[in-house]
């Protein structure tokens, strides 16, 4: 399995000026959209205003899938749709479509280190079964860890977090990165020195009233957590 993050974009030009300001890497645009890059993950800034935010999975066998999860076929997507317990929506597509794009090794973007995809659920259990049956698998024998659990499908990693852990904010999905208590100060006053309205600021990790850490959204609505540790 081949995985692309995939971002709805209600105005395709204001998502991707979005991106360009925190210094994502463009990769290559097709008739769907523009492949971004923060240095781990990718994502596809959708043009269409049918897409939702989630992801595509590039799977060898989709019929293994579609006769697990009720699923529709979206021709102009030109790919098959299901969605997981909690309404994420995963676009299902033949691995050989899977594009070609480049890959790094370290973080590129303004926000630090990608840290991967997460999800909040009320019903943590049956999105754990969800997933697994998708692929992704949690560290053997690991527990439901102070109501959240990581799980991963190949470098792909995927945190799936109790409704009520969070103290914050939280649009279905949202991705992290995790830059270190000395590191994202200096971050946080980039994403200041942007321009860009930040979403939340928040200051409920410590006992001084401090901000250090701050939540992004972008223009379709993702979540960006740019946090601390």
């Amino acid at each position: 399995m081949k995985i692309i993050s995939h971002l709805s974009s209600p105005n395709f030009d204001s998502s991707r000026q979005f991106y360009k300001v925190f210094n994502f890497k463009t990769l290559h645009e097709d008739e769907l959209g523009e492949y971004i890059s923060d240095g781990k993950y990718i994502f596809l800034i959708n043009k269409n205003r049918k897409g939702r935010n989630g992801l595509i999975c590039y799977v060898e066998d989709i019929e293994k899938y579609t006769s697990i999860y009720n699923s529709i076929y979206d021709s102009e997507h030109d790919g098959t749709f299901i969605q997981d317990p909690n309404g994420i929506r995963i676009l299902l597509k033949p691995l050989d479509d899977y594009p070609l794009l480049d890959s790094f090794d370290k973080s590129l973007s303004t926000f630090g280190n990608p840290f991967g995809m997460g999800i909040e659920t009320i019903d943590i259990e049956e999105s754990i079964k969800f997933w697994k049956e998708l692929g992704f698998i949690p560290p053997e024998g690991a527990p439901i860890s102070n109501g959240y659990i990581g799980l991963k499908n190949q470098n792909f990693e995927l945190t799936l977090y109790r409704y009520g852990v969070c103290p914050h904010s939280f649009n279905n999905p949202s991705y992290t990165y995790f830059n270190g208590k000395e590191a994202n100060p200096i971050i946080i006053k980039k994403i200041r020195e942007s321009g860009i309205t930040i979403s939340e600021e928040i200051d409920i990790f410590n006992n001084n009233n401090f901000i250090d850490n701050v939540i992004m959204k972008d223009p379709g609505g993702t979540g960006f957590f740019i946090f601390n540790d």
